[in-house]
């Protein structure tokens, strides 16, 4: 049996000093139990995280084993640019920071953050000792990543995974992102003086929305007015470079059934002057 123990949501001070009490006894009583402790924590990606501490706040268990998902770099970088605008649009809408396109943001955050992506994350881990990591391709079109996950690295979990087999368990709750262009265009249009509407997060948004409603009706888009800029060509290039020797290492088998190095090239290639632009 797993225990699982949920906490959502930004982790703040409070959250934290509760959890540093209510924690250990939870440990504890799930290990002399005999259960499994499934912990999902998107935090533990970065390079200053302190592997011995993990350690010493996960006693009594001894046997640990580390499970990543894998996306592409790409497809990663995007999703996590989205999820800082969404967390920044205020101070954005109000001026106090520069709201940054994803072009901008890649080039001045490329090497942070491809620091913190699966395959650099899981060799950190097996250099501080972890013995027992895997890796979860969510690109895999023949598993579902919960099926993949409990009935390949999950021990002890097959009646999890017969449940997830058959069908009886099945999750709609997506966290889709999308493009934020509009958003951007009214903000700085607001702070460079071309009008005088009260400006924050919900402002933005509400007008953004109504730009696309006029731009759709006029069957135009942004591109149509102002053009793309996508990324540098020597920052494509290292980007789709850097996915086949994931995929060639982690994946070979898989690699090869999606077409290999031309196959990437080809689904890279599509999002290269589309996705990767602003």
């Amino acid at each position: 049996p797993n225990e699982t123990k949920i906490v959502q949501g930004q982790l703040n001070v409070g959250m934290c000093n509760r959890i540093r009490k209510t924690f250990p006894p939870f440990l504890e009583k799930s290990y002399n139990a005999s259960k499994n402790v499934i912990i999902v924590a998107e935090d533990l990606d970065r390079p200053t995280v302190d592997f011995d501490r993990i350690r010493y706040y996960l006693k009594p268990y001894t046997r640990i084993k580390i499970v990543a998902t894998y996306r592409r770099l790409h497809d990663w970088l995007l999703s996590f640019y989205n999820q800082i605008i969404d967390l920044y649009m205020g101070k954005y809408a109000s001026g106090e920071e520069e709201y940054p396109s994803f072009v901008e943001w890649v080039q001045q955050q490329y090497e942070d953050f491809h620091s913190r992506h699966t395959v650099e994350l899981i060799k950190r881990y097996k250099q501080n000792g972890f013995l027992e990591v895997g890796v979860v391709n969510i690109h895999d079109e023949t598993t579902t990543l919960m099926q993949n996950f409990f009935c390949n690295h999950v021990p002890n979990a097959k009646e999890t995974c017969l449940v997830i087999r058959n069908g009886m368990w099945n999750t709609t709750k997506s966290n889709v992102g999308g493009s934020h262009e509009y958003e951007r265009l009214i903000i700085k249009a607001r702070y460079q003086g071309k009008f005088k509407y009260p400006m924050d997060k919900k402002g933005a948004e509400k007008l953004s929305r109504k730009l696309v409603k006029i731009m759709n009706k006029a069957q135009r888009g942004l591109v149509d007015h102002l053009g793309l800029q996508c990324l540098p060509d020597d920052l494509a290039l290292e980007l789709m470079k850097t996915e086949m020797k994931h995929e060639r290492e982690f994946f070979p088998e898989w690699y090869e059934m999606r077409g290999g190095d031309i196959g990437l090239k080809i689904d890279f290639e599509k999002v290269s002057r589309t996705k990767l632009c602003s």
